[in-house]
C-alpha cells in the first residue's frame, strides 16, 4: 500500500465513522463526535489526494490544513479533475470548489491546531471539537467549554434540519472518496 492509499483507506474509515454518529440522536453522541471524524476524513482526503498527485505535505505532514487547500490544486488540473468528479466543464467545476471553500475550511477549524476562527464563523475563537477551551460565559466571565456540551450549529442548525454548511462538507468529502481511485490516476 502507498502513503497516499493508506491516508486514502483512513478517511474513508472515518467517514464511515462520522456518517454512523451523525445518524445517532444527539442526546446520546454530542455533536462534537461526529464532527471530529468528518474533520479527520476530509483532512486525509485530501492528503491521500495531494501524495497521489506527488503534492508534498505541507511542513512536517501533519499540518491538519488540507482539504481547505485542495480546490486550488484541483483548479491546476481542472479537465481531468471535472471528468474525474462528473462536472460538466470548468465553470462547474469551479462554482463546485468555490461555493464549497469556505465549507471545508470551516469543518478545518474543528481541529484545535488549525484556528483561530474568524468573524462569522458558527464557533467562537477556541472552539474545537477535540479539546476543552477558555472563552467566556454567557454573563461575560472566563469559562471553560468542553466539545461535548457545546452546541457548534455546524451538524443540525437551530431549526433542527441539517445545515448548509455539513451538507457542502460532506458531500465533498463522499465525493472525493468515492473517486479517489480516478482522482489518482490524474496526470
Amino acid at each position: 500500500m502507498t502513503q497516499a492509499e493508506a491516508y486514502f483507506v483512513q478517511a474513508k474509515s472515518d467517514l464511515d465513522v462520522f456518517e454512523a454518529l451523525a445518524a445517532m440522536d444527539r442526546t446520546t453522541i454530542p455533536e462534537c463526535h461526529p464532527l471530529h471524524y468528518l474533520q479527520m476524513a476530509a483532512e486525509k482526503i485530501a492528503k491521500a489526494i495531494c501524495l497521489a498527485w506527488g503534492i508534498p505535505l505541507r511542513a512536517d505532514g501533519y499540518s491538519h490544513v488540507a482539504f481547505s487547500s485542495l480546490p486550488q490544486h484541483m483548479k491546476t488540473k481542472w479537465r481531468h479533475v471535472a471528468r474525474a468528479l462528473n462536472k460538466r466543464d470548468r465553470d462547474d467545476l469551479r462554482s463546485f470548489l468555490d461555493r464549497a471553500q469556505w465549507h471545508m475550511r470551516e469543518i478545518e477549524e474543528l481541529c484545535p491546531a488549525v484556528g483561530p476562527r474568524g468573524s462569522g464563523c458558527a464557533a467562537p475563537k477556541g472552539a474545537n471539537a477535540e479539546y476543552p477551551w477558555e472563552g467566556a460565559s454567557g454573563d461575560g466571565a472566563t469559562a471553560w467549554h468542553a466539545p461535548a456540551t457545546w452546541r457548534f450549529r455546524l451538524l443540525v442548525g437551530s431549526d433542527g434540519k441539517r445545515t448548509y454548511g455539513l451538507v457542502q462538507a460532506h458531500h465533498v468529502t463522499k465525493l472525493l472518496v468515492s473517486r479517489f481511485d480516478r482522482l489518482a490516476k490524474l496526470p
